[in-house]
């Protein structure tokens, strides 16, 4: 794909996903839509993903940073940001806990989620990859200790053959967000500790 086609190719991508935009002289940015109606729109969100678009935007540059929508490995990426791991976190806890099903084999927010299916479909909007299941994920990723984790970093759950059957986005503290079962669906509660807990991490 020649440089022309690659480019024109990006910009018809960037205005499908972000709606059309007006860079006046006095770099006021203009927009017709939200930037992702699927991330966070509270004020205290930190919606970093926003932050970056805007800074790149009204200091005129042309690279702008954007999360990729995909439901699987659209590009090479294997790690997530500090920031976007916290996106995700603060998507999981704040949008769809106690609003979102847990359906088994779910991977869809409009339709319910199973665990591992939440975390894979949230770090995906960050063209990130993970693999569909829990002890898939957990062989997948890094483990850290838990004074190293952050929110969005992951929690799993594991039994005595070493194999993870759940797992869930750490919250801090003993906390985390899970689609734990049709009782409790999506939910925001504490980690249990009653199994083994080990936590990993796919951040830069």
């Amino acid at each position: 794909m020649s440089s022309k086609v690659a480019f024109f190719v990006a910009a018809s991508r960037l205005r499908r996903d972000i709606g059309d935009l007006d860079l006046s002289p006095s770099r006021k940015l203009l927009m017709t839509r939200p930037l992702d109606q699927t991330l966070p729109t509270d004020d205290a969100s930190p919606a970093p993903s926003r932050r970056r678009f805007l800074g790149a935007a009204l200091a005129g540059t042309a690279a702008v940073a954007l999360p990729v929508v995909t439901a699987g490995p659209a590009r090479a990426a294997t790690h997530i940001t500090a920031e976007d791991a916290y996106s995700a976190y603060w998507t999981a806890r704040y949008r769809y806990a106690g609003k979102v099903p847990y359906v088994y084999g779910g991977m869809d927010p409009d339709t319910g989620f199973d665990c591992s299916g939440m975390t894979k479909w949230l770090y995906s909007r960050f063209g990130v990859y993970l693999p569909r299941s829990a002890d898939e994920q957990y062989r997948y990723v890094r483990t850290i200790d838990k004074g190293s984790a952050r929110p969005g970093d992951l929690v799993f759950y594991v039994n005595s053959s070493g194999r993870a059957f759940h797992n869930g986005l750490y919250a801090g503290g003993d906390m985390l967000v899970d689609a734990g079962n049709p009782e409790v669906d999506i939910s925001y509660r504490r980690i249990y500790y009653g199994s083994k807990v080990v936590f990993g991490t796919q951040r830069y």
